[in-house]
């Protein structure tokens, strides 16, 4: 899992750390329980959905607000174990792309996060790492 700059440096380092450190903790704790169990690969993706769905809720003022909350884009709040911190689609689009890493190997299952630009839907505009 890969921490932001954000959470490599500045005034609340400690505290950054530690949450990083928790969501690190609990997401391997997550992947190990669920590549244990036993389960089909459509079992163990619908069980990584079901958890990350349970943890975290989607933050609507960070996806409409104009300034950028890099917290809501990342996989930190996803594990934080915090059930006040939220995140955009981004964040669980991270989030399961790690679990699936951990609990599959390539040879079962390869999960991809993509980019690009949405065209109809849900809304139109750009897809990319730092909003998608």
């Amino acid at each position: 899992m890969k921490v932001a700059e954000a959470y490599q440096n500045g005034s609340d380092t400690d505290v950054q750390v530690k949450d990083s450190a928790i969501a690190i903790q609990n997401a391997q704790k997550i992947a190990a329980e669920i590549k244990s169990s036993g389960g089909t690969t459509d079992e163990k993706l619908e069980a990584i959905l079901q958890k990350i769905c349970e943890l975290v809720s989607y933050n609507d003022e960070a996806a409409a607000a104009s300034d950028y909350d890099m917290n809501a884009w990342g996989i930190i709040r996803v594990f934080d174990d915090d059930p006040e911190t939220k995140v955009v689609c981004e964040g669980y689009a991270k989030a399961f792309q790690y679990l699936c890493d951990q609990v599959f190997d390539s040879s079962e299952l390869t999960c991809y996060t993509v980019t690009g630009t949405m065209d109809g839907g849900t809304g139109e505009g750009p897809l990319s790492p730092a909003r998608a």
